[in-house]
């Protein structure tokens, strides 16, 4: 309903409610009463004229802004149901809006489907901070489906929009799983440029033997380190194992060290306890494994790759 529309309406209702209260009022076929018709006849034809014109005014006018009604959207995609006038991008935007994880299960093929794998997936859900929708390249309603990448907070993630009878969906599902493939590419191809740096010049892990200092009944190993290769090593475990003036075997003890940049030395102290039988005499030094990091922290078990040489 227009703005005027509601002023003559509410005018007509006034009038009404008040010649209904002056005929409660007054005796009927009194002067009084039909003076009273008159002069409210009167009124409301002058009421109706001023309506009018201001109805023309209103009809000329814009409203002021704080007057407006409000955009549909506010420059935020709604996320309903889409339908065949969606493209890829405005679903995609859609999608990354979303409030709440369940917000964008209309947004995907076989929502159903993918609830509960959702569920799972975004356990702590938080809306990304920022994000950014890469130039979508190729025709959904020619090619049926597209790969569209989207960079959240320096990581980029796969979708694959498929075109359906009902409009564009996000197979979620099937981009999970490449996406988890994807992950499984990147680990392969970090682990293999690990194993390239392990693998130079060597690759070798220098250990020596500083000194046994014998206090009480413990004997303190000091064990020199040395990270010979160009790989960052987050553990390095070592064991000694030791034997008595005899040659007999005595024991064995471990310690690791952690954290160990490309060519740094570190020295590993190895805790002995002695007996009332015998004291180390003899050790023999072994490393018991290695983990390898990039710079990104990605991480792998290097136990095949490394050499160990002793001084």
């Amino acid at each position: 309903m227009k703005p005027a529309s509601t002023i003559t309406l509410i005018v007509i209702i006034c009038f009404a409610l008040l010649g209904g209260a002056i005929w409660l009022n007054a005796k009927p076929g009194s002067t009084d009463l039909q003076v009273e018709l008159a002069n409210l006849r009167n009124d409301f034809e002058e009421l109706e004229n001023r309506t009018a014109n201001l109805e023309s005014v209103l009809a000329n006018r814009s409203l002021p802004s704080f007057l407006q009604p409000p955009p549909k959207h506010r420059g935020k995609i709604d996320p309903n149901i889409p339908d065949k006038s969606w493209t890829a991008e405005r679903l995609m935007t859609a999608y990354m809006q979303a409030e709440t994880w369940p917000e964008r299960l209309p947004l995907l093929r076989d929502p159903e489907a993918a609830r509960p794998v959702m569920e799972a997936h975004y356990e702590r859900y938080v809306r990304p901070a920022s994000y950014k929708i890469h130039p979508i390249i190729g025709d959904l309603s020619k090619n049926g489906a597209l790969l569209v990448q989207v960079t959240v907070e320096n990581n980029i993630a796969n979708y694959i929009v498929i075109q359906t009878s009902e409009g564009p969906r996000i197979d979620w599902l099937a981009s999970k799983r490449k996406w988890a493939m994807d992950d499984e590419k990147i680990k392969a191809q970090k682990e293999q440029e690990l194993i390239a740096k392990w693998n130079l010049e060597g690759a070798t892990i220098v250990t020596k033997l500083l000194k046994k200092e014998q206090v009480g009944e413990y004997t303190y190993l000091h064990v020199q380190v040395k990270n010979s290769s160009q790989a960052y090593l987050s553990y390095l475990g070592i064991s000694a194992t030791l034997y008595d003036r005899d040659g007999g075997y005595v024991g064995k003890e471990t310690s690791n060290e952690s954290d160990i940049s490309p060519g740094e030395t570190v020295v590993i102290q190895v805790l002995c306890r002695n007996t009332s039988t015998y004291n180390v005499a003899k050790v023999d030094l072994k490393l018991d494994g290695v983990t390898v990091k990039d710079r990104a922290d990605h991480t792998f078990q290097a136990e095949k790759w490394f050499q160990l040489i002793q001084e």
